[in-house]
């Protein structure tokens, strides 16, 4: 109880109250009061509303926090993702740096592999060259014993031109420069060949060689050279690897869809975890490197030339075993237009004749020695082929092309032998600069070269050259191609005699067909110009040299240049005799630049002087 006529009531909470009183008179009576009920508003910020604002706004911050920790998630994940991409940029820099590189070294090899192949070609050739005139000349005179020793240099320095080309074939493989030259051939009869050429070498070793299957004929469409290589490449690893008196034994079945070829011996066998990296380049299997080392070129160029036929090689082998290799060849491949339809090069004489004939011969002996012209940068080469020439010929020598081409036009020789690559100006530049001088346009040029792809080929006689013949070559080939290439120009000059010194029955040469008339037409027109070439000639005719090398010598039996001299001596004959004006004018009218050349060319052809012809003509 109190004694209070008033009670404060401060800070009370916000809600609804109910306020009870009981009071005690002067009697001491208590009474109780009527309740009164009451209601305290809470302060602002706990009204409702303020409660539904604070709760909006903890949505709110969650929503930003988590939006916030999602962009800082994102923000580290593309910084990661950058790193990683940088990680991955630089190690695809690093993978590509690396595959460039070892691309680079793989190139630097070949290419190595090819230079010096190309590089051993004219010492090989001053190797094979006096073997091959040391067994032709002294082979009789020879005992048994040197014979033998002969006979092993020579098959070996085949076998190092072997090795030379199957280097070349895979830098050719690689360039994707050896398309395939599919004809219809015999195969039995290619592999009683190739097979027959090792019987020799299998004999000395006691080896046991047979051959199944090759009895009867059995034709494929193949690439010929290519089937001789993988074969050849077969035979020599089974022979090689195979001890004396083992058994190499060759077999050739047909099924429905593939010839196989199967080469099996009595060697060590292959391992098989090396069965597929012998057909790797530059690869051997351990187990047989070091008993019989070799290249790891040969399987490898095998395969690579089966899966050109769309065929296959494997091996099946045991160590211990022997091993049995087979290749398969598809039936279904069709001729090609490379083998139906060849480059145009012209056979020459000189290509047709591998040995000179006794009219040649006779031909040769029968007037002052002709003179040969030898250009070639390797001094040693140049002294063997003077040697071996010599004897038929007068050799002139120049060491380079340009000074081939002065020596060329000081001497007008009977013939020319270049050599391809050379110092100052090489073997093509000088052959096309002969062709385009109207003085020397008649010379023929045989072209000796380390280059024995098909294009250096196409490419030598599209410069002009008259034959092409690779390094190493045989002497006396080179020899009957010398002397067919001069014998042909003595023939045709005898044949031109035969037919008149009158322009009448020069014209009898001419053809009258609807090409000949196109190409005299545009002769005619250029027929004064002295620096009108072959090729301007075969530019305005819209062809190729090779396409107009081919059908004029098709028509006359004459090359292009051949025939414009003609054209050019028969054009001034008629102006000689119509006294059109004097020797010098007449030359000049005919594009020859020097008086004396033509002078002398004009007497070769007419056998009289121009000057003499012409008061023949006009009396």
């Amino acid at each position: 109880w109190s004694h209070e006529p008033r009670r404060d009531y401060t800070n009370l909470p916000g809600g609804d109250y109910v306020f009870r009183v009981q009071a005690r008179n002067a009697a001491g009576l208590i009474f109780d009061s009527e309740p009164l009920a009451f209601r305290v508003q809470p302060p602002y910020y706990l009204t409702p509303l303020a409660w539904s604002i604070y709760v909006l706004a903890a949505v709110v911050l969650l929503l930003l926090s988590a939006r916030l920790g999602q962009r800082m998630r994102e923000r580290k994940l593309l910084a990661q993702q950058q790193v990683l991409a940088e990680q991955v940029a630089e190690r695809t820099a690093e993978v590509r740096a690396q595959a460039r590189e070892i691309r680079q070294i793989s190139d630097a090899r070949a290419q190595f592999f090819a230079n010096v192949s190309h590089e051993l070609r004219t010492p090989l050739t001053l190797t094979r060259g006096p073997l091959q005139e040391l067994a032709r000349i002294g082979g009789d005179r020879l005992d048994d014993e040197l014979k033998q020793y002969l006979n092993v240099a020579l098959r070996n320095s085949e076998a190092m031109q072997s090795l030379i080309g199957q280097i070349l074939d895979l830098q050719r493989l690689d360039a994707k420069r050896m398309p395939l030259k599919l004809i219809e051939v015999d195969l039995a009869l290619i592999v009683r060949g190739i097979v027959d050429r090792f019987a020799v070498q299998a004999r000395l070793r006691q080896i046991e060689l047979s051959c199944e299957g090759a009895d009867k004929p059995l034709r494929l469409v193949c690439d010929q050279a290519h089937i001789d290589t993988m074969l050849s490449n077969l035979m020599s690893n089974a022979i090689k690897f195979t001890p004396d008196g083992g058994k190499v034994e060759v077999r050739l079945t047909r099924s429905e869809k593939h010839i196989e070829l199967s080469v099996s011996d009595t060697g060590p066998g292959v391992d098989p975890a090396d069965q597929q990296a012998i057909f790797e380049r530059y690869r051997q299997g351990e187990q047989t490197s070091a008993s019989s080392p070799g290249t790891g070129i040969g399987l490898a160029l095998a395969r690579e030339l089966a899966e050109l036929h769309g065929g296959r090689i494997g091996v099946e082998s045991q160590p211990g075993k022997g091993a049995c290799f087979t290749l398969k060849i598809p039936t279904d491949l069709q001729p090609n237009a490379a083998a139906s339809d060849p480059p145009e090069v012209v056979e020459t004489p000189a290509m047709a004749a591998h040995e000179p004939s006794e009219q040649d011969i006779d031909e040769l002996s029968s007037e002052d020695v002709p003179c040969v012209l030898l250009v070639e940068d390797n001094a040693e080469l140049r002294a063997f082929l003077r040697l071996r020439l010599g004897r038929s010929y007068r050799i002139e020598e120049a060491a380079d092309g340009a000074e081939g081409l002065q020596r060329a036009r000081e001497l007008i020789p009977d013939a020319i032998i270049t050599d391809g690559l050379m110092p100052v100006m090489d073997g093509l530049t000088m052959t096309r600069q002969i062709k385009n001088d109207p003085e020397l346009a008649f010379v023929p040029v045989l072209m000796l070269t380390s280059r024995a792809a098909p294009e250096d080929t196409v490419r030598g006689l599209e410069a002009g050259a008259d034959d092409y013949l690779a390094k190493p070559f045989d002497s006396a080939e080179l020899a009957a191609r010398v002397a067919g290439l001069i014998a042909s120009r003595r023939r045709l000059k005898a044949r031109l005699e035969d037919a008149g010194s009158s322009t009448a029955e020069a014209n009898e040469l001419s053809i009258t067909s609807p090409f000949m008339v196109q190409v005299d037409a545009v002769l005619d027109d250029h027929l004064s110009d002295p620096r009108f070439t072959v090729r301007d000639w075969a530019d305005l005719l819209h062809m190729d040299r090779t396409t107009l090398f081919r059908r004029l010598k098709g028509e006359t039996g004459q090359s292009p240049e051949e025939y414009l001299f003609e054209k050019r001596l028969q054009a001034a004959a008629r102006l000689l005799t119509e006294g059109a004006g004097n020797v010098a004018e007449v030359a000049d009218a005919v594009g020859f630049v020097s008086v004396s050349h033509f002078s002398r060319r004009f007497k070769e052809r007419f056998d009289t002087t121009p000057a003499a012809f012409a008061q023949h003509g006009n009396s």
